[in-house]
């Protein structure tokens, strides 16, 4: 990578490509961060907000409960991240399919949305394929039924070990 001061901007660009990543109005003062507002985390909703809406939308089930429980303790940093992404898996995939995932989540002890979203997607398929099946049950029994193997003694094969 490399910097560029160019016209009041700083431009940080990729050595190996020479695409632009990013571009910062120079700061004039000393020892303020200079940052795009749009690289902050949304903060718009309240932690305790997602988990009301999760809560609701799963009517209370203990699943989404204890894993949520599970995801504050394991990744805090991320627990906010992990819940917005959760709402929009729930609206997408619906609440039974996204139960179905914690379980198996916590069956595996994974805390990240990303997994549930996959693995909820990977349900969401798998019913798809089986609504499209129909199961018929046999006309008839076949004729190989009534065949049974025929029965030899063993010690015409003592012969090969001799």
């Amino acid at each position: 990578m490399w910097l560029l001061e160019n016209n009041g901007y700083i431009e940080l660009y990729d050595k190996e490509s020479g695409k632009l990543i990013c571009r910062h109005e120079l700061c004039p003062g000393k020892g303020k961060n200079v940052c795009d507002k749009r690289h902050h985390k949304d903060k718009t909703w309240s932690v305790n907000d997602l988990q009301v809406r999760i809560r609701k939308r799963t009517e209370d089930d203990p699943t989404v409960i204890l894993w949520l429980r599970n995801l504050e303790r394991e990744k805090p940093r991320y627990y906010r991240d992990n819940m917005k992404l959760l709402l929009h898996v729930i609206s997408e995939y619906g609440k039974e399919t996204v139960i179905a995932a914690l379980r198996t989540c916590l069956e595996k002890n994974i805390y990240n949305s990303l997994s549930v979203q996959e693995i909820s997607g990977s349900i969401h398929r798998s019913k798809d394929n089986m609504d499209g099946m129909t199961i018929q049950a046999p006309t008839s029994i076949p004729e190989t039924a009534d065949c049974h193997p025929e029965k030899t003694d063993i010690n015409q094969y003592n012969k090969f070990f001799e």
